[in-house]
């Protein structure tokens, strides 16, 4: 068994409130840290489970048991440099170097481009293409990136 991290960002306007986060922990949510960014809520999942299949879907069935909807996971989304220096643990400097061009000789191919961002200067990457990426060269576990398939598969981007 492993630790899958699995960020999940509920759908809806929430306040800070111990009903739901008692509802949330009583739902099975107990691995998991309820946080707020203003009247966004999302869970901060630490879930041990035989795979990332197991963990992630088992943590958006708390979720939903507990009557709430999952909108979506940053580990299936688009995200900044800091964004991904926070889930890979690496420090945003050598992100910055990697993304501009500033590679090791151990390292397989160009850090992957960004899609969105580039003319205002605010680059935003792929998180599951980043991820890759960090696992071909050795610099993230695989299991961060089995998240992020199973997130891309189980809760797609809304089009």
């Amino acid at each position: 068994m492993d630790i899958y991290h699995i960020t999940l960002i509920l759908k809806g306007d929430y306040t800070e409130s111990d009903a739901l986060e008692d509802r949330l922990y009583e739902a099975g949510c107990d691995d998991a840290t309820l946080c707020f960014n203003g009247r966004t809520a999302y869970l901060e999942f630490d879930r041990e489970a035989a795979s990332a299949r197991d963990a992630v879907a088992t943590a958006i069935a708390n979720v939903e048991a507990a009557g709430c909807q999952v909108a979506h996971s940053e580990q299936g989304g688009y995200v900044t440099l800091a964004s991904v220096a926070y889930l890979s643990e690496l420090p945003i400097k050598t992100l910055r170097a990697w993304a501009n061009g500033q590679r090791g000789k151990k390292l397989e191919a160009s850090f992957p481009a960004p899609h969105f961002g580039i003319s205002s200067g605010s680059a935003v990457y792929y998180w599951p293409e980043v991820a890759a990426w960090l696992v071909k060269n050795g610099k993230l576990e695989s299991r961060y990136l089995e998240v992020a398939q199973v997130v891309t598969e189980l809760l797609p981007l809304a089009k």
